[in-house]
């Protein structure tokens, strides 16, 4: 079972906004320290956040969600090839 975050979801996305908002070199250390939150997880939290929410991760949230076409197909055939082969083999 995965651990539960120690910071709630809404602490991670203000940390974030407020990031994106300095926009100026020491904003991470700023922050962090405002916060009593480790500068490396602060960092973590932007690098990894969407643009949309101020983040570095240069995809919206539709985007990150979405899973084009052929990469659907090849994993349908993935999941299916190797069950039929097993029914074959077996």
């Amino acid at each position: 079972m995965p651990t539960p975050n120690k910071y709630p979801k809404e602490f991670r996305e203000r940390a974030v906004r407020m990031v994106a908002e300095l926009d100026e070199p020491g904003a991470l250390r700023r922050v962090s320290e405002k916060l009593g939150v480790n500068r490396e997880t602060v960092r973590y939290w932007v690098k990894n956040a969407p643009a949309s929410r101020g983040g570095k991760r240069g995809l919206s949230d539709e985007e990150i969600g979405y899973v084009p076409p052929a990469e659907k197909e090849a994993m349908y055939y993935s999941e299916n090839v190797s069950e039929k082969t097993l029914e074959i083999v077996g």
